[in-house]
């Protein structure tokens, strides 16, 4: 049996088809994916110049085409990209990857509240959206959060990690410490023996999204850095 295979790179914008990207004939892209990679899949490549395509803001969608039938092999966001000429002939090098990118391009900067009942597929989909990724295909869950849960900022991660009984937490503005320290030892059933907080100014931030460069302020926050017993942890993700 004899099958017709044959393949397209699709220029998306805002999720849209926009165009289809073509390249030399002598230089075919390169889809590679690695199962245990940190980034699964990615795409490089020489391409014939497009002027509708924008390499800074649009997105790639390699198809396979079998017997007349197209399948997508993912979607890619372009990372590098320089332009050149070779034999008279304008070319753009391009490598891209796929969208799970942003996830490690956005860095959590603020502690993030999942409220209890809360499906859980349903805040990983939020947390993805937040990074950009808007198509999700996830299988369905019954599954909620059985109670509040906190995600600690990467920060925070990293004190813990000097510190084994240190954490950091957002705390209302008009949390005192007593209080900090009666919560946190009512939800972690732990031991504070210390308490200390600090205050800290909104940020200005901004960023390029599909809409354009986005500029904004964020809110001013208060931070606590609690001490444990020794012995004692807390374990964030027990519940989930």
């Amino acid at each position: 049996m004899t099958r017709n295979v044959t393949y397209r790179i699709k220029g998306l914008r805002n999720g849209a088809y926009l165009t289809d990207l073509h390249w030399p004939d002598d230089s075919p892209p390169n889809i590679i994916m690695r199962a245990n990679g940190e980034l699964k899949s990615s795409i490089s490549g020489t391409f014939l110049p497009d002027d509708s395509f924008n390499w800074l803001r649009d997105e790639l969608q390699p198809c396979i085409i079998i017997d007349g039938e197209e399948h997508s092999l993912g979607i890619f966001r372009p990372t590098t990209m320089s332009a050149g000429e070779k034999s008279f002939v304008r070319r753009v090098t391009a490598t891209a990857y796929d969208r799970a990118w942003l996830c490690k391009a956005q860095k959590t900067e603020t502690l993030l509240h999942l409220s209890a009942g809360a499906a859980y597929i349903d805040q990983i989909k939020k947390l993805l959206v937040h990074c950009g990724i808007i198509n999700v295909l996830a299988d369905t869950s019954a599954a909620v959060l059985p109670a509040d849960r906190e995600e600690v900022t990467e920060k925070q991660n990293r004190i813990t990690e000097k510190n084994s009984n240190r954490y950091g937490f957002i705390v209302r503005p008009d949390a005192d410490k007593l209080q900090i320290k009666k919560e946190v030892e009512s939800l972690y059933n732990v031991k504070v023996v210390a308490v200390n907080t600090a205050r800290f100014a909104g940020k200005r931030s901004s960023r390029y999204t599909k809409a354009g460069l986005i500029r904004g302020q964020k809110n001013a926050f208060k931070k606590a850095y609690i001490t444990l017993k020794d012995g004692d942890t807390i374990d964030f993700y027990s519940n989930i």
